[in-house]
């Protein structure tokens, strides 16, 4: 007892704020405000408004115990408040006009990187050290003719143990190049072309994943007058590259023209590369692994077990990723005007209409994003999917580390330009 305070009142103050401090932890997530995230909420809700266990000062007090309750729930509305209200944040003014096809990785706590081209040719990078409430200004990185954009072509960026990595395709060189960063995209040293054999990279398309200091890129490949699916590897964080090698080529001649592929690294090292085929004048989903940090990849396998027949590239490539529990890795694609999410030998699920999805791993299950009439749409693991931006397009995910918490980021659409970025947690 202090002075003549009232031992219930103190009691019981004390009894809440040990509730509060327990399990507030993990409810919050980072961005341009702090949001309370909806699985966070209802732990709050579970062990605040639970009936309370009685204490010596408590016991034969209800209005003590309702009391208490009821500021609990006062609280948790106020704090649910801005998860109906908040915006993404929004980048925008000259350092971002004309910024199109953005890319996100997050490495470390807190720290957020984006990178994204422009119609002029130029690559820009930005950063955020404070969870994505803020960024500094785009540095650019390098310029490159008739750079490759739209459709899922872009810069492509990815975290490689201490330093940053990014590529991208000239159309009119016909070259992948990868520029790499030692100091948190500050400086840039000089890009390396990839592509062994000048001018085979020249359709634009391309994929990139890390683990640790490895890194791995898969493009089509026009080489040998008809597209395939080739790969290199650094071992070094982008510094120096391999000869490239095949993944992947069509008995029919040449796999989907015009669809981008796409790679993950599992935590213990498996690489998976999947891309759009073209067997039989079926344009369906094939996955090939590679058990050896990219030297070889297995053989391929179709995804699903419906089949898509069409005489055209449908020009959307879908995405992968691996969950941490370092399973089978999770593809999200389209077949025809839906969306299926499957795992290699497995049946796939229906998702509903959508195309030009996006998908990152969370410790629940997979966040995923799409696109449809209605603009972009988003789900986290275990939740309903939600509108993320009517008029945003273009839109890519980056987990955390942990996997608790990702980005999304896309092309705002508005008339001056500009792109916006969201922060998730709770995944």
């Amino acid at each position: 007892m202090i002075g003549t305070a009232n031992p219930t009142n103190l009691e019981n103050k004390n009894f809440l704020k040990i509730r509060w401090i327990r399990w507030i932890r993990g409810a919050f997530i980072p961005g341009p405000r702090f949001r309370l995230s909806p699985h966070g909420a209802a732990i709050i809700a579970k062990r605040f408004l639970a009936k309370p266990r009685p204490t010596s000062s408590m016991a034969g007090n209800p209005e003590a115990s309702a009391t208490m309750r009821l500021s609990a729930l006062f609280l948790i509305t106020a704090l649910l408040v801005p998860i109906l209200h908040a915006e993404p944040l929004a980048l925008s003014g000259p350092d971002y006009a004309g910024a199109l096809q953005p890319q996100v990785t997050i490495v470390g706590k807190g720290e957020i990187h984006l990178v994204f081209g422009r119609k002029d040719g130029s690559i820009s990078h930005s950063a955020s050290s404070d969870g994505g409430r803020t960024f500094g200004a785009p540095v650019k990185i390098g310029t490159l003719p008739k750079l490759a954009l739209g459709m899922h072509r872009g810069p492509r960026l990815a975290a490689a143990g201490d330093r940053l990595v990014v590529s991208a395709i000239s159309h009119e060189t016909g070259n992948l190049s990868a520029w790499s960063s030692s100091d948190g995209g500050r400086t840039w040293e000089e890009p390396v072309v990839v592509n062994s054999v000048p001018k085979a990279a020249e359709e634009g398309l391309h994929a990139m994943a890390a683990n640790g200091a490895r890194v791995a890129i898969s493009w089509l490949d026009d080489r040998g007058g008809k597209k395939e699916l080739r790969a290199a590897i650094s071992e070094d964080g982008g510094r120096h590259w391999a000869p490239d090698i095949l993944i992947y080529h069509s008995p029919d001649g040449a796999i989907c023209p015009c669809c981008a592929p796409s790679l993950a690294f599992s935590a213990n090292g498996e690489l998976a590369a999947m891309w759009r085929n073209d067997l039989g004048g079926c344009r369906d989903l094939y996955l090939a692994i590679s058990t050896d940090g990219g030297r070889s990849f297995g053989t391929a396998g179709k995804l699903g077990n419906g089949t898509w027949k069409v005489n055209a590239c449908p020009m959307d490539g879908g995405g992968l990723t691996y969950l941490p529990d370092g399973s089978k890795p999770v593809t999200l694609w389209r077949r025809e005007t839906s969306l299926y999410l499957a795992k290699p030998g497995e049946a796939e699920q229906s998702l509903g209409e959508g195309k030009d999805p996006a998908i990152s791993a969370g410790t629940k299950g997979p966040l995923l994003a799409w696109q449809t009439s209605a603009g972009l749409i988003i789900q986290a693991p275990g939740q309903p999917s939600r509108p993320l931006d009517p008029a945003g397009r273009g839109v890519a995910l980056a987990s955390a580390p942990d996997h608790r918490a990702a980005a999304a980021v896309w092309e705002s659409g508005a008339p001056a330009g500009g792109l916006k970025i969201e922060i998730l947690g709770g995944l």
